[in-house]
């Protein structure tokens, strides 16, 4: 259980973490892009031995799952910081977090090919989550540069990426062994970090960004609790029912950091944000 309790406050660190970037004026593609350069060390230091890091051939099996999540994880890293900044911490979680709806169905129709066992309440539980996710992101007010149609947009992005990104994880860790566990994540972030180093450093070149050294800060308190994230996630799904897992996870990363933006960013809700917030516990409950 300890594994669960903290993935759930890692997970909430990091929302709270985009916010901040936005708070003390850090480039938050910067700090992200070094982030995933802090998770590399963090996660060699972690595995105990360097040996195991460079181990790993072209003819590793998660080899390539691990690229290809690396280049989603980067994407929806900035996509979640964006929607954590400009539409609320409590509103990037819950998108974050009602994603679990696509894994769900995955294992159900493509691994476990159990559909038929899904009960009526199930259904209910899937079809709430459209409406917790759209009154769960719902803001009266709007800027011209932010309107209500672009922070819906980024929602359902958030949604789909977390989803594919839950399925790439779910479907991976699977055939990892234990030591594997320790070793994955730190090549995902080493994709990731590949992958938004080039793209930064082409936006450098253009000069359409310069370089900050606040966001060497940024990068290093998100990174270094980014990669425990992942991995106690992990060894949650190793040691517990995927379904408890989930939802509890999801659940405990939903109250606690729209507790945490209210004390600490006085992040304000409305009725509405609240009642979607309420559906969608509901609706994680309903479904596992």
């Amino acid at each position: 259980m300890l594994y669960l309790i903290m993935s759930v406050l890692l997970m909430a660190w990091l929302f709270l973490s985009f916010k901040s970037f936005e708070i003390y004026k850090i480039k938050t593609f910067q700090a992200i892009v070094i982030n995933y350069l802090v998770c590399v060390p963090t996660g060699i230091f972690f595995s105990g031995k360097l040996s195991h890091f460079t181990s790993v051939s072209l003819s590793t099996p998660w080899l390539p799952n691990a690229i290809i999540l690396g280049a989603i994880f980067i994407s929806t890293f900035y996509i979640m910081a964006i929607t954590a900044q400009k539409a609320g911490v409590s509103t990037a979680s819950v998108a974050n977090r009602v994603s679990f709806v696509l894994p769900v169905l995955f294992s159900l129709f493509f691994i476990d090919k159990n559909y038929d066992s899904l009960r009526p309440l199930t259904y209910v539980g899937l079809f709430l989550v459209i409406p917790a996710t759209i009154l769960s992101s719902y803001k009266s007010d709007h800027t011209p540069d932010f309107p209500k149609k672009t922070r819906y947009t980024l929602v359902f992005i958030v949604v789909l990426m977390s989803g594919l990104i839950d399925i790439g994880l779910k479907y991976t860790e699977q055939g990892l062994s234990e030591q594997d566990q320790k070793i994955f994540p730190i090549f995902v972030f080493f994709s990731a970090f590949c992958f938004g180093a080039l793209a930064l450093i082409f936006q450098l070149v253009r000069g359409k960004q310069q370089f900050q050294l606040k966001s060497i800060w940024g990068g290093l308190y998100l990174g270094i609790p980014n990669y425990f994230s992942l991995y106690f996630i992990l060894k949650a799904i190793n040691h517990f029912p995927g379904s408890l897992v989930f939802s509890l996870l999801n659940i405990g990363i939903i109250i606690s950091s729209t507790f945490l933006s209210i004390i600490l960013f006085k992040e304000k809700l409305s009725k509405l944000n609240y009642f979607g917030i309420a559906i969608a516990l509901i609706a994680i409950y309903l479904i596992l």
